[in-house]
């Protein structure tokens, strides 16, 4: 991260955490995303967490910060419960804020923007922190699939699956405000389908290039391609 200055802000109650602990695991993510996707396009970055009780994990990413809340309850339980998170906000540096749908330029500030792509900019980066924690050795392979497991039971288990497309949860993440909506006969998540998706269009590049591509390549193809700075 030679030229990039990380800061690491926290706001919590006494005792919650190792704070060295805290930037030596950051220094890892954010070290592997850049060079799984081959640069690290700022010139400074700060993490801003909040652990409080009786939170909730929240993350909110800008172009040169993010926002992030964690139970404090959950940090002193295993200070890995920050990581998915951390890696997921960290990875919107690319994918949304330097690599957006065309249904999102220009950002819409004054009015709900309707989007039919939010399965990838949210499904996929989480598709893609996971593989960084597990590239990094902050997630076992077990612990990977474990997760993948998971989802699939999710989703497995949501009616509305064989109903609604991910495009159309995308459109409709508005509604995800009202309880009655996030029930599992009435909707979808694009975060969960989504990322099972990109797990499967990554294991599908593999298949057809023999593993000489990957995931990996699509991204930093869009990177190259599409990755513009303040659109």
């Amino acid at each position: 991260m030679r030229g990039t200055v990380i800061s690491v802000v926290v706001d919590a109650p006494p005792n919650v955490l190792d704070m060295q602990k805290l930037i030596r695991r950051d220094e890892t993510i954010i070290q592997t995303e850049a060079d799984w996707i081959g640069l690290l396009p700022i010139r400074s970055y700060m993490l801003l967490y909040q652990f409080s009780d009786g939170g909730e994990v929240e993350g909110m990413e800008h172009s040169r910060a993010t926002a992030i809340e964690v139970p404090a309850s959950a940090i002193r339980a295993d200070i890995s419960a920050i990581d998915s998170v951390t890696a997921h906000e960290f990875f919107h540096l690319w994918n949304i804020r330097r690599i957006r749908p065309c249904s999102m330029v220009p950002v819409e500030y004054t009015k709900e923007p309707y989007t039919s792509d939010l399965w990838f900019s949210e499904g996929a980066t989480s598709a893609v922190a996971r593989l960084i924690l597990l590239r990094a050795g902050l997630l076992t392979e077990q612990q990977y699939l474990d997760r993948l497991g998971s989802l699939i039971t999710g989703l497995e288990n949501t009616p509305a699956r064989k109903y609604q497309s991910v495009e159309d949860a995308s459109r409709t993440v508005w509604l995800s405000r009202y309880p009655a909506y996030q029930a599992p006969d009435r909707s979808i998540s694009h975060y969960q389908k989504g990322e099972l998706l990109t797990v499967m269009l990554d294991l599908l590049i593999r298949k057809e290039t023999e593993g000489h591509k990957s995931l990996q390549d699509v991204f930093r193809y869009l990177e190259s391609a599409y990755g513009t700075e303040g659109r």
